[in-house]
């Protein structure tokens, strides 16, 4: 676990399966770019193409922890699992060390309201931005396969800067919730996402709060500004990633966004 996440959430034991980074706040420190790469938007070399779509066979089996739910074709031997039935479709990428299933409250309220909801587990969590880059695309890829005719994704920690660094280049994308995101990819081998944020045309949500030690609010709201379409949602608390939903405006302000309202 990143020594900050040990720190913060040492004897939450409700909260023990969200931890944060270090003070990126989005990864782990063995999370590195591939080799070779530089800060800054991925190149062809660095990203590749997603490939053609995985057969339903080697999908892995579905979350149980989303009810419903069942594996998702094409995303890269992640357990990808998709539950719900809607033309809008929200991707959930984890925390450093969170799981999926982290997730399943508010993917029932989000299925309720309509939505699909895709949850995964990364299948290189050690791996390099290109591997997470690749099974992101994977699974975006998959949900609109499913019918979706948007793809809101929504990540806590790292997996909101990923959600960030893909919709730079990806038209697949249509809006991006982010939960503690702050400035670097990780600690131990930094990837900058200032190269990125230009790029994200996308509407985007970023929520921070205003005690979290990890990500200053100064910070968050000095990316927001080199987004073109962000908001930014400074709640009290030190809550970190995931446990950002418990708070009512936080969860009302993301459905907005699912909801493209």
């Amino acid at each position: 676990m990143d020594s900050f996440a040990a720190a913060r959430f040492l004897g939450r034991v409700a909260l023990a399966t969200v931890a944060a980074g270090g003070l990126a706040a989005c990864g782990s420190g063995d999370d590195r770019p591939a080799a070779g790469s530089a800060s800054g938007p991925a190149t062809a070399a660095s990203s590749p193409a997603t490939g053609p779509p995985a057969s339903p066979s080697t999908s892995a089996p579905s979350l149980a922890c989303l009810p419903g739910g069942r594996s998702l074709p094409g995303a890269h031997g992640t357990n990808a699992t998709v539950t719900g039935r809607g033309a809008t479709a929200v991707v959930f990428v984890n925390t450093a060390d969170g799981t999926a299933c982290d997730w399943a409250d508010y993917a029932k309220t989000l299925v309720e309201d309509g939505t699909t909801v895709v949850a995964y587990d990364y299948a290189t969590p050690d791996g390099p931005l290109a591997d997470r880059q690749r099974e992101l695309r994977g699974v975006v890829a998959g949900a609109r396969a499913q019918g979706a005719d948007r793809v809101v994704v929504i990540g806590g920690s790292r997996g909101g800067c990923l959600g960030l660094i893909e919709a730079a280049s990806s038209a697949d994308i249509d809006a991006v919730g982010v939960l503690s995101c702050a400035k670097v990819w990780n600690r131990g081998d930094p990837t900058a996402l200032a190269g990125y944020l230009p790029k994200v045309r996308q509407p985007v949500l970023s929520v921070v709060a205003a005690q979290d030690p990890d990500v200053p609010e100064s910070e968050v709201r000095a990316d927001a500004a080199a987004l073109p379409r962000a908001s930014v949602l400074v709640v009290p608390g030190d809550e970190h990633g995931v446990p950002l939903l418990t708070q009512p405006r936080v969860t009302a302000q993301l459905t907005a966004l699912v909801r493209g309202s």
